[in-house]
This record gives C-alpha cells, sequence and structure tokens, in this order.
C-alpha cells in the first residue's frame, strides 16, 4: 500500500462533498481514497479538524489526521489523536493488509507503536555524555535532528554506516554534541534551530550557561531551543510535537525587549515558498531543503544580511534532480512505510 491510500467510509456529514471534491475515489463507490500530495496534509488536516467538529466520535477522522501530522511532524498532536482514533474503537485500523504480504504486514505491526508514547519519547531521550574528540568545533546550529536516535529514524547513521564505518556514524555523533545552539548575529538577531522558551525571564547568557557535548533533554532550555514553534495567536500553547512549546507574537516581543534584539531566526518547519514571517516581522521561519524528503513539495530558502544593515533578504529555490535514491533509502523502517 503506497503513500497515503488510506480509505475513508462514508459518514453521514455536511461535510462529504467537501471531501468528495479534496480526494479522487481509487477504490469502490463505498470509499474515499485519501491520495494526499504532500504539499497538502495542512489543508487535510484543516478539513479532518471540520469533520471532527461535525461529528467528534468517528475513530478515523482522528486517525487519518494523524497520519497528516505524521507527515508534518507534529508527533505530540500525531499521538494524541491516534489515542484517540483507539479510545473510540479500539478495533480500529488505519492500514489495509494484504493477504500474505509480510511487508505490509510487519509494517501494520510497526505503525501500531505510533501510539506508544516512548516511541516518540526516544527521539528526544537523554543519552551519556561521551568525551570530544575536539576541544572546539566552529559549525551551524544544532538541530532536534542531530540527536542520535532522530538520526537513527530519518536515516542519517544508516547512510553513514552504510558508505563508511560505525566509527565515523559515532565521530559525527560527538561533532553533533558540540555543536552551537544558537548564535548572535551583531548582538541582534538570534538564530536558532526551534524557537523560544516557556519561561519570559530567559536571557542571552541563560543559553550560554548550557552544559553541552550531551544528547538534548527532554525540557529545559536546550529542549526548548531545538524543538519550539511559534503560533499566530498570543501566550503559549502545548506542543504540537509533544516536546517543547508553542509561542505567540507577545512572547517574542517581551523576549526581543528584554535582550535588545530586533528580531528571531529560526527553521524547523516545511515552508512552502522556503521561509515565512511571522509575529509583526520579528519571527523568520527558514526552511532551506527544497521538496522535503522527496515528497513535500516545497522550495528552498536562505536570507541575506549585509553589513549593519539588518534587513533580511529571502531568495526561494526548487529542489534539482538527485541519484536515484528513493526518499528515506536509509530510514528507520517506522518512518519507512509515511
Amino acid at each position: 500500500m503506497g503513500v497515503g491510500d488510506v480509505c475513508l467510509y462514508k459518514e453521514n456529514s455536511i461535510l462529504q462533498q467537501k471531501f468528495l471534491s479534496y480526494y479522487q475515489c481509487r477504490d469502490c463507490n463505498s470509499c474515499l481514497t485519501a491520495h494526499v500530495h504532500a504539499s497538502e496534509y495542512s489543508q487535510a488536516i484543516t478539513y479532518y479538524s471540520q469533520a471532527i467538529e461535525q461529528n467528534p466520535y468517528v475513530a478515523a477522522y482522528y486517525g487519518y489526521r494523524s497520519f497528516a501530522h505524521i507527515k508534518m511532524e507534529s508527533f505530540g498532536y500525531a499521538l494524541s489523536d491516534a489515542s484517540k482514533a483507539l479510545q473510540l474503537d479500539k478495533n480500529y485500523v488505519k492500514v489495509k493488509v494484504r493477504p500474505n504480504d509480510k511487508e505490509s504486514r510487519a509494517k501494520f505491526n510497526e505503525c501500531k507503536k505510533i501510539v506508544q508514547k516512548q516511541a516518540f519519547q526516544k527521539a528526544i531521550a537523554v543519552e551519556e555524555n561521551h568525551k570530544s574528540v575536539a576541544d572546539s568545533i566552529d559549525l551551524a546550529s544544532m538541530s532536534n535532528h542531530e540527536s542520535v536516535t532522530m538520526n537513527q529514524m530519518y536515516g542519517f547513521e544508516g547512510e553513514v554506516k552504510s558508505k563508511y564505518t560505525s566509527q565515523m556514524a559515532d565521530l559525527f555523533t560527538e561533532i553533533f554534541n558540540w555543536s552551537p545552539l544558537a548564535h548572535c548575529i551583531n548582538n541582534k538577531i538570534l538564530v536558532m534551530h526551534g524557537g523560544l522558551f516557556k519561561d519570559d525571564n530567559v536571557t542571552l547568557d541563560d543559553p550560554r550557561k548550557i552544559d553541552r557535548n550531551r544528547q538534548p533533554p527532554e525540557s529545559g532550555l536546550m529542549c526548548e531551543l531545538l524543538w519550539s514553534d511559534p503560533q499566530p495567536m498570543p501566550g503559549r500553547a502545548e506542543s504540537k510535537r509533544g516536546v517543547g512549546t508553542m509561542f505567540g507574537p507577545d512572547i517574542t516581543s517581551k523576549f526581543l525587549q528584554r535582550n535588545n534584539l530586533e528580531y528571531i531566526i529560526r527553521s524547523h518547519e516545511v515552508k512552502p515558498e522556503g521561509y515565512e514571517v511571522m509575529h509583526d516581522g520579528k519571527c523568520i521561519t527558514v526552511f532551506s531543503a527544497p521538496n522535503y524528503c522527496d515528497t513535500m513539495g516545497n522550495q528552498g530558502a536562505f536570507l541575506t544580511i549585509t553589513g549593519d544593515d539588518l534587513t533580511p533578504k529571502f531568495t526561494s529555490f526548487d529542489s534539482v534532480p538527485h541519484p536515484n535514491v528513493k526518499p528515506m533509502a536509509y530510514a528507520n523502517s517506522l518512518f519507512g512505510m509515511f
């Protein structure tokens, strides 16, 4: 069963025509097949949310929204929806397994693990400290994907071991452990991977005190720098990823004023044009991987700041052909099913 090949049995809902226009039926007249283009997962989440508002007792709605959240890497939301689907229907499954298809059955068994909180917590689990091979390293900011388990899940470790050695993979881990968590440009722009903090009283001195040469913990400043995301509404909210926090424009404004900064630049989220400006221009997202995982159809982008001129200049770009290797070829089999 390919990516997005899932069946939604017809429900009596005023939104049925909207689903019919959005999805093309490929199997039969008794089901709607969600063959969703990767760039439309956000829209799919909106439609399933509307369906849930109309009828909150259909397990399939939560199951398919969970699938879309996984594609958007909103693991916290995905876990919540998957758990709700099973709460409504303990026999609910989202994957149709072909008879005698061992690969599909194996993937189905792995899919069930998604509803277990531990499967997501492993991506941010604390590991024992290791002795570094270098005294200092000058690299770009660390991202959440540079943790050991995320490298296993998304295939970086597998590719390095396949092309080089296990020792080389260990060396990368030691380098990542020392990668900077953030950069401050001209004392006016803070650059990090994820976002801001749960505490309004954080100053630039606090990240400088973080104990490095370690794997990201499950909470605290290091975790929030790597995992947090902005939101359009004021205040804070529970993270859609299950870790870090969501922060609004007022939180950004307070942090900038307290630390005498102009704006922040972060990544962490796929954007259709490769970038997005939020919070009255004070929070900029830049995502430089076009057609993320060969599925999302997004542009990549970078920004340029020249000298003392802090005005960002954006450049978007498309993906280009690459060697004939299937997407996520070295990824953990749990992610390979999506």
